[in-house]
């Protein structure tokens, strides 16, 4: 506690008429000042201002909890030599306790980007609502974001091979504010073979605490797309907490098989055919697969059709007369299975 008062000036002859000490000691419950006073001595004989810091836990004043006390500072004086007289003007304090009750922080900032700061200011008040002095407040640096970070593709599911998917980086403080400046440094790897290193997407989050990656899936398979966060450049200092993975799976467009057109030219020779068979159909060209010959259940000739959705079957050795031949087409994914009958006559 800081004391403050005034020396009285000296008198003529060269005496000094002024106050010696300042007491502190506690009132008793009558009024009278009692025990326990602690005299801090002026060394200073000037006269005017001075000031003395007296240690409010000594002598008779009661610190524990719940206790109120009275506290007098009072001054001795005299004249050079003479007995010192107790000043009958005191100053009486009450002392309690104080426990801190609340805490309150104030920012003149809602988000702050990276790089940059906020001034804050923090106030505690005890139980009577009265500031606190002597409170350490310590600084507390957390990271830069994180508290909801999204990287999402558009559209569910797998896409069809060819397609363009956007993916969208967003992050959000703790306050649910937009984080901008964050830069993002955008790789992918796959769909099959594919990849993307090439930096030529990176950005940094706009305004609304976004960036976006945008590519197309040439093949079958998954693309990983990873987004790395730094503070403020690709310089800056990494945030891993912010990074992000995605994946997108692409696939080939699912087609329902469809009914194929089977032409035929045949020419017998003797016990000999030859039948050129053509496949075709709407929704492969040229239609891929194999062909048999079956007489009953027997297997006279099979291949596979050829770059121009054709094939050559050849039969020798056929008995003479009319015959009933029977025309497979086995099918594909995109192409039904068909038959068609041959119908021949050996001479």
């Amino acid at each position: 506690m800081a004391v403050t008062g005034t020396r009285g000036p000296r008198e003529a002859n060269g005496n000094s008429f002024f106050n010696r000490t300042v007491t502190i000691g506690s009132f008793a419950a009558n009024g009278s000042r009692t025990g326990g006073a602690t005299a801090i001595p002026l060394t200073d004989s000037a006269a005017g201002p001075f000031a003395v810091e007296l240690d409010l836990g000594v002598g008779s004043v009661d610190l524990t909890a719940g206790a109120v006390n009275q506290v007098a500072l009072w001054a001795d004086f005299a004249r050079q030599g003479a007995a010192a007289v107790r000043d009958t003007d005191a100053e009486a304090y009450t002392l309690y306790r104080q426990t801190i009750t609340t805490v309150t922080a104030t920012s003149d900032r809602t988000n702050v980007a990276p790089g940059e700061a906020a001034a804050v200011t923090v106030k505690v008040v005890d139980q009577r609502d009265r500031p606190m002095v002597g409170v350490q407040v310590r600084q507390v640096v957390g990271s830069t974001v994180t508290t909801d970070i999204t990287f999402t593709p558009s559209g569910t599911g797998p896409r069809e091979v060819g397609s363009s998917v956007t993916l969208t980086y967003e992050a959000l403080d703790q306050l649910g504010q937009p984080i901008s400046d964050l830069f993002i440094a955008f790789t992918r790897s796959g769909p099959g073979a594919g990849s993307d290193t090439s930096g030529s997407s990176n950005t940094l989050t706009g305004a609304d605490g976004t960036a976006t990656y945008t590519f197309v899936g040439s093949v079958a398979g998954r693309a990983d797309v990873t987004a790395n966060a730094r503070q403020g450049s690709a310089t800056g200092d990494a945030v891993s907490a912010a990074s992000r993975t995605a994946s997108v799976t692409f696939e080939e467009e699912q087609v329902d098989p469809v009914k194929p057109r089977i032409e035929t030219v045949k020419r017998v020779k003797g016990d000999k055919l030859v039948l050129i068979v053509t496949v075709t159909a709407s929704t492969q060209d040229p239609v891929q697969g194999d062909v048999v010959l079956k007489e009953g259940g027997k297997r006279l000739a099979a291949g596979a059709l050829n770059s121009q959705g054709s094939r050559k079957l050849v039969v020798r050795g056929l008995d003479r007369g009319f015959d009933s031949l029977r025309l497979v087409f086995r099918g594909n994914d995109l192409v039904r299975k068909q038959s068609r009958t041959i119908n021949i006559t050996i001479r």
